[in-house]
């Protein structure tokens, strides 16, 4: 937004700070498939003055004028999208306030908890990124809504409860970067479907599944996010995660919106919820790096060796992500033991390779501290890749991390 504008604004913002705007609308989710919060009209000023400012985002321009000074600017890593207007870069700073928000006890924290801001976890190597150790246990649990459902344990408990023990032996999940990921939720289920093969048609040893988790409204839906494909779209990836790390109980999540604290549930607005949603969903793809003649060639032994096979360099209208979002058999050297859905213990959603040169360490748990590691891990469908790969010559594999590090 040009600073002029912002400016223009500002004006009508003391408005706000004076209090004869309200600031106070909320969004709600709508029923789409992909369940994008929508504005509700405000009923009880949609022709005057404070309607006209509510549209205008003015109490939220207010609110997030340091947020908006501060961030990273459009299509920078953890910026918003560069196709977002001007009010979705207000919605977009004002969501990001939201993510860093410090749950306390009597905001609906715990009674167990990871931590207690979206932001603690999702931080590296800035806002919306993934852990700085990536390491979060987690645990088979049959929650009411899904007999076959893995959630995460919850290392704190707030006062007056106890935390649950862990075990060294328990499978450990990164947490996964946010860059991209609303991109990632606008795929229609058609595109993901066309690339479905359960039963390897075409013979060539893949055989990516779409899976599928129980909803709340009923029956069930394509799942596309988490490490196993274990919830349909972004709004509910944001509800299962405030639930499942902070334990605030909210209706966007596909757990009942319960549980044994003393506040009052559900404890989240669904104004918060979608607040956090505007910020994720505008989330910008990490930018690619410099692209020379060594990152092309790599680029082209990715393909020769079957890479694409699962990381498809274009999914639905996205290109550049590097994946199908389906789940595969990746064999027994990946197992955790764990079901999601119809997702057994060897098998994994395909994660996106945007961003890959901004991290340390691969794999869902991190046990790989090199592209060479990762590739050895790849058995099942990946094992004639990985098994090509092996016999690639020196600068072959040199032009094929070289583009691999240009993600």
């Amino acid at each position: 937004m040009r600073p002029d504008s912002i400016g223009a604004l500002v004006v009508l913002a003391a408005l706000v700070v004076a209090g004869v705007v309200s600031s106070s609308s909320a969004f709600t989710p709508t029923g789409n498939p992909r369940e994008v919060p929508v504005q509700p009209v405000d009923q009880n000023a949609s022709n005057g003055l404070v309607g006209a400012m509510d549209a205008l985002r003015i109490g939220k321009l207010a609110a997030s004028w340091d947020e908006l000074r501060a961030m990273p600017r459009p299509g920078q890593l953890g910026g918003p999208r560069s196709d977002l207007g001007w009010r979705g870069l207000i919605d977009f700073a004002d969501g990001r306030r939201a993510f860093r928000q410090v749950f306390e006890p009597a905001q609906g924290l715990g009674p167990g908890f990871n931590e207690r801001a979206c932001a603690n976890c999702h931080s590296h190597p800035n806002t919306g990124g993934g852990g700085p150790d990536m390491g979060v246990s987690v645990a088979t649990v049959a929650p009411p809504d899904d007999p076959r459902d893995t959630v995460g344990t919850q290392k704190y408990a707030i006062a007056g409860h106890k935390a649950q023990q862990i075990a060294a032996t328990t499978p450990r999940r990164r947490t996964p970067p946010l860059y991209g990921i609303g991109l990632l939720d606008e795929v229609p289920d058609d595109a993901l479907k066309a690339h479905a093969d359960p039963n390897d048609r075409d013979k060539d040893g893949i055989s990516g599944v779409l899976n599928e988790r129980g909803h709340p409204a009923g029956g069930k839906r394509p799942a596309r996010f988490g490490h196993k494909c274990n919830e349909p779209n972004l709004l509910r990836f944001i509800g299962a995660a405030l639930f499942g790390e902070m334990g605030v109980t909210n209706r966007a999540s596909r757990a009942a919106p319960k549980d044994k604290d003393k506040i009052k549930d559900p404890e989240a607005p669904v104004g918060y919820v979608a607040r956090v949603d505007a910020f994720v969903r505008g989330l910008a793809p990490p930018p690619r790096g410099p692209i020379g003649p060594a990152e092309r060639r790599g680029e082209k032994t990715f393909q020769v060796l079957g890479c694409t096979g699962c990381h498809k360099p274009r999914v639905g209208h996205v290109t550049g992500a590097y994946t199908d979002m389906l789940v595969h058999d990746l064999g027994t050297a990946v197992s955790d033991g764990l079901y999601d859905g119809k997702a057994g213990p060897t098998e994994w959603r395909t994660p996106a390779l945007w961003g890959l040169r901004h991290r340390k360490k691969y794999l869902h748990d991190e046990r790989a501290a090199s592209l060479d590691t990762v590739l050895a891990f790849h058995g099942g469908e990946a094992a004639e890749t990985a098994g090509r790969y092996r016999k690639l010559g020196k600068r072959d594999a040199a032009d094929l991390k070289a583009f691999l590090d240009s993600l």
